[in-house]
């Protein structure tokens, strides 16, 4: 995931780009490696022209390790009418 952020971060280098950060707070997610109690992130990358590619990102960050549970990808570059769209998740865990 943060080798696709980077190659989006490069393709914006000469472009105005902001980034916005927000959490979305405390929630659960039952996933098959069970139930966590987590802290809902949102991390998006808005280019100032809209036609340089963008991208969201959604972590779910379980409170107990501290470590991303689910994470979904978005990104998006207009010019080459292309799209990507990513989800991952926690499937088991071993104490």
């Amino acid at each position: 995931m943060i080798a696709r952020i980077l190659a989006l971060l490069a393709a914006l280098a000469d472009e105005a780009v902001s980034v916005e950060f927000s959490g979305d707070g405390p929630a659960q997610a039952s996933l098959s490696s069970g139930k966590w109690d987590v802290q809902k992130l949102s991390l998006k990358f808005v280019p100032g022209d809209d036609k340089q590619p963008s991208a969201h990102n959604d972590f779910e960050i379980a409170a107990k390790f501290g470590l991303a549970v689910r994470v979904r990808t978005f990104a998006d570059i207009p010019e080459k009418h292309l799209s990507s769209e990513s989800s991952r998740e926690l499937i088991a865990i071993k104490p």
